[in-house]
C-alpha cells in the first residue's frame, strides 16, 4: 500500500470507529464541530446531527449525547473567559474550542476530539486537563490513529481523546489500525473491556499515560525483563567450578 492509498484507508478506520460508537448509543443527538480540512467524520449515518464550522456557532441551551470535534492541530495559545465559573483559562485555541463545546454535553454524554500525538499527556496537556477537571470534564479514553492518517496535509500522527462528565480511576487506551478491529475497539471501549493489549483496548491508571511512543518503549522493556527472568542465574564461582570440572574431566 503506497502513501496515497493510506489516507482514505486511515479515514475509513476512524469513521468505522465513530460510527460504531454512534450505533452503540442508539440514535444519539450529535454535534459535529468541523473546523479543520481533514474531513475525518464525513458521511456519518446519523439523522439527528447538528454541524457547525466553529465552536462559537454551537446553539445555546441545546444538549447533545455525542459531541465530535474535527479540529485543527497545534494552534497558538489564547485565553477564554469561562463566565459560568468566573475563570480565565489559557490554552491552545483548539483546546479552548474543546472546552467550549463540552458545556453542550449531556450528563451521560460522550465527546470525541482530534488532538495532537501526545493526547494531552505532556505538561501543557496535563495542565489543561486539570482545568477541565475543575469544571467537571474528564478524559477517559485515548486512541492512537493509523499512520499517515493526515498525509499529505501533515505527517503528524494525531490521537483521538474521549471526554465525559464521569470521572474514572482508569484510562482506556487503544490503537486503531484497521476497520474490523476499530469496530471491536469501539464496543470494547463502551463496555470497558480490558483485553490487556492496545489492539483490543486496555485500561491503565489515570495519570500514568505518557504518550503511545513512550508507552510502547515501556512495554518492550517490561517484556525484556520478563524474558530475562526466565534465564537461570549463575555466580562467577558457579561458572569457574563448571569450567574446572570440564577441564578435570
Amino acid at each position: 500500500m503506497n502513501m496515497t492509498e493510506q489516507q482514505p484507508f486511515g479515514k475509513s478506520v476512524i469513521q468505522t470507529f465513530v460510527k460504531s460508537i454512534i450505533e452503540s448509543k442508539g440514535k444519539p443527538k450529535t454535534l459535529l464541530i468541523n473546523t479543520s480540512d481533514f474531513n475525518l467524520f464525513a458521511d456519518l449515518a446519523n439523522s439527528d446531527l447538528t454541524q457547525v464550522s466553529r465552536a462559537d456557532e454551537i446553539p445555546n441551551n441545546v444538549k447533545f449525547d455525542l459531541v465530535l470535534g474535527d479540529l485543527p492541530l497545534g494552534l497558538n495559545q489564547n485565553e477564554w473567559q469561562d463566565t459560568i465559573n468566573n475563570r480565565i483559562i489559557k490554552a491552545q485555541q483548539n483546546w479552548l474550542d474543546i472546552l467550549k463545546s463540552l458545556f453542550s454535553l449531556e450528563d451521560k454524554g460522550l465527546a470525541i476530539f482530534l488532538v495532537e500525538p501526545h493526547g494531552l499527556s505532556n505538561y501543557q496537556g496535563q495542565k489543561f486537563q486539570r482545568e477541565m477537571n475543575a469544571i467537571g470534564f474528564y478524559v477517559n479514553g485515548v486512541f492512537n490513529t493509523p499512520e499517515k492518517l493526515l498525509f499529505p496535509t501533515t505527517a503528524i500522527r494525531p490521537t483521538l481523546i474521549s471526554i465525559s462528565k464521569e470521572e474514572h480511576p482508569k484510562l482506556y487506551l487503544a490503537e486503531l489500525v484497521e476497520t474490523d478491529q476499530a469496530e471491536q475497539v469501539a464496543h470494547n471501549f463502551i463496555s470497558s473491556v480490558d483485553t490487556g493489549h492496545l489492539t483490543g483496548g486496555t485500561l491503565i491508571a489515570n495519570g500514568d499515560f505518557v504518550g503511545f511512543y513512550r508507552l510502547k518503549i515501556q512495554q518492550q522493556i517490561e517484556r525484556l525483563e520478563t524474558q530475562y527472568k526466565e534465564y537461570d542465574n549463575y555466580t562467577l564461582s558457579d561458572i569457574a567450578t563448571e569450567i574446572n570440572s570440564v577441564k578435570s574431566g
